[in-house]
């Protein structure tokens, strides 16, 4: 059935009555009227879709109307209209958007560009927009497709990229792509090294040029590409390549390359050198073959080996029968006992020390059989013994079966593994308690001792003192003035002993004595008692802290009581000022130099101290004698003796 549209004009009827109707086809215009309200409806539907952004520009430029798409990329509302594109426009691009409205007003539409738009929030958009003229007023419409997404996976597939080659770039094996002509169209950097020459060089050349490869290997490569575009299959290889003087041993992968449509277009090639493996290799074969013709003339000798190791167990059982039979028997304690202190092993001497089976023993902690503040000694005591591996003895108490404390004296030292780490500690022990009684009770018997011995120093001091009374009293008595020097002299000699038994019985050493102390007390009582402050007499001591024993000290201490009384008497005649010199240091080994010197008148040049008739020098060349020293005399602006001895021992005044 066919619709006609039809239209009726003017009077119904003719003159005679009679029904007349002038027909008009307007079909043609139906379907215009149609297809424009169906293009309407189609412009309608794509305006309100999500899919793409629409605008409407007059022809001042701005943006009067827009889809909800357009307005939803941009981040404005419809309020906001309308927009000036120049202002949602980045500077960058806006030498090209003046070309498209450049073109458009010569031409009516521009073929779609990327460009980018400013949302609403200051933010970037990329789009792909095109203009085309909407009316003959100049109204134009564009369509804006967001190109984020697109954008986002080209910048994803970008990196991808890069990281692809820096993957390829970095690996240490040659990668190569050839086409089906032999031309590369692909080589890494190792690959570049490999072939001796520069990228530029490589990529886009052909296999037939040679770069580097020797013609017979070339052509063997260039068969195995055309075999994998053939089988469109991969193929490994191996190959053996003279180089000089030696051989190149390399392994190779080729596999066919496809594009997006699952053609194939390429080969590549993963190409590694083997020849350190390669060699390795042959080198191991070789090994092995030494290796099996050795175990062949060991394999008797094992069996040798084995019979005697048999026998080395049987002595070993043997002889740890009688280590065993001997620890049994010793008296000392045995013991064993991990670094936890956990008894492994123990003696029957051990078991009968405590009075308890070894069953007892054996499990438990040593250190519940010792007071409990001796354990952290005991403790710091087996770590230290664990960090030197040394053997070290020590002592500790013990507690004894009933009750009491014994003590006990260890050897101990500690068990390791052959990779040196402690795995115990084995200890040999004895009973010292009677040793320790006898230590204790002599210690208060050289407490008692040394307290006899500073009462004997004390009265001695004190006889001494009354001593040099009597000779002070005597001398007053006495109108002889030669008398009453010597009476002088002998109250100096006395108070130097005396000295040394104050200090003595000061001291908490009773065997020796801080000599520099000494003699610098003594030089300057002499100072004292012979007025040299009035005379201007000055004295100079230097003696380093010496300690000597009583034996040396007062011989010592006369030497200097006759050298300095003899200075301060003879060398500054008619009150004439001067100064003494005392000094006392260590000399070569263990001598020790003794040296007096003055600036004064001094002694004859041709005198001489072993033949003297000087009191005080007799009594000086004596004393030297007794020490087993040497004298020195030397006139040097006044006079200097200087005497050389090694300090007297116990053990050499016990001979």
């Amino acid at each position: 059935m066919v619709r006609i549209s039809i239209a009726a004009k003017g009077k119904a009827t003719d003159a005679d009555g009679r029904f007349v109707m002038l027909l008009r086809d307007i079909s043609g215009r139906k379907r215009a009227e149609e297809k424009v309200r169906q293009s309407e409806r189609q412009f309608r539907r794509l305006r309100e879709s999500n899919i793409i952004g629409i605008q409407f520009c007059n022809t001042a430029g701005a943006i009067t109307d827009a889809n909800d798409a357009f307005l939803r990329m941009t981040g404005y509302q419809r309020s906001d209209l309308p927009l000036d594109w120049r202002a949602m426009t980045p500077p960058e691009w806006i030498p090209c958007e003046l070309q498209a409205v450049q073109r458009y007003n010569e031409t009516g539409s521009v073929p779609p560009w990327e460009k980018e738009y400013y949302r609403k929030d200051g933010s970037r958009i990329p789009v792909l927009l095109g203009i085309t003229e909407l009316d003959s007023d100049g109204q134009a419409i564009a369509f804006v497709l967001d190109l984020t997404e697109r954008k986002q996976m080209e910048d994803a597939l970008r990196k991808s990229e890069e990281r692809f080659k820096a993957i390829i770039e970095s690996t240490a094996d040659c990668i190569l792509v050839w086409d089906q002509e032999y031309n590369y169209l692909c080589a890494n950097q190792a690959a570049i090294d490999h072939v001796g020459t520069t990228r530029e060089h490589v990529i886009g050349k052909n296999i037939r040029d040679g770069l580097g490869h020797i013609p017979e290997f070339m052509q063997l490569w260039m068969e195995r590409v055309e075999r994998v575009f053939a089988t469109a299959e991969p193929m490994d290889v191996e190959d053996s390549l003279p180089v000089g003087d030696h051989i190149v041993y390399s392994e190779s992968r080729l596999s066919p390359i496809r594009d997006a449509q699952g053609q194939m277009f390429a080969v590549g090639v993963v190409y590694r050198d083997v020849t350190t493996r390669k060699l390795a290799e042959i080198e191991l074969k070789q090994h092995r073959h030494r290796l099996e013709e050795l175990v062949l003339e060991r394999t008797a000798a094992l069996q040798q080996e084995i019979a005697e190791h048999q026998r080395t167990e049987i002595a070993l059982r043997d002889s740890e029968t009688r280590y065993r039979a001997i620890v049994e028997i010793q008296a000392e304690y045995i013991c064993r006992f991990s670094p936890d202190t956990t008894i492994t092993f123990v003696n029957a001497a051990y078991c009968r020390c405590f009075e308890r089976t070894r069953e007892e023993l054996i499990g438990r902690s040593f250190l519940e059989l010792v007071p409990e503040q001796d354990h952290v000694t005991i403790r710091e005591h087996l770590r230290s013994l664990a960090a030197n591996l040394s053997v070290v003895t020590y002592e500790h108490s013990v507690i004894a079966p009933g009750g009491g404390i014994r003590w006990q004296q260890w050897t101990d030292q500690a068990i390791t593994d052959d990779a040196g780490r402690v795995t115990g500690f084995q200890s040999v022990g004895r009973d010292i308690t009677a040793l320790k009684q006898a230590e204790e009770r002599l210690k208060v018997s050289l407490e008692e001792k040394e307290v006899l011995l500073k009462e004997i120093h004390h009265r001695v001091k004190n006889n001494l003192q009354i001593i040099s009374s009597l000779l002070d009293l005597q001398a007053d008595y006495t109108k002889d003035p030669v008398t009453r020097e010597l009476f002088q002299e002998s109250q100096h000699r006395v108070r130097s002993m005396a000295l040394i038994h104050e200090l003595l019985y000061q001291s908490a050493d009773l065997a020796r004595i801080d000599f520099a102390e000494y003699a610098d007390n003594l030089a300057h009582y002499l100072l004292q008692s012979y007025a040299s402050e009035k005379r201007n007499i000055v004295l100079h001591t230097d003696v380093e802290p010496i300690p000597l024993s009583v034996e040396t000290a007062v011989p010592c201490g006369l030497i200097i009581n006759e050298l300095v009384s003899n200075a301060l008497k003879h060398a500054f005649p008619d009150d004439r000022p001067g100064q003494i010199t005392m000094t006392l240091a260590r000399g070569d080994g263990q001598r020790v130099i003794l040296r007096v010197a003055d600036d004064g008148v001094g002694l004859a040049p041709n005198h001489e101290l072993h033949n003297t008739q000087s009191l005080g020098l007799m009594i000086v060349t004596t004393l030297v004698r007794q020490l087993q020293g040497d004298i020195q005399l030397a006139h040097e602006s006044g006079t200097a003796i200087a005497i050389a001895f090694t300090p007297i021992t116990q053990h050499r005044s016990l001979k």
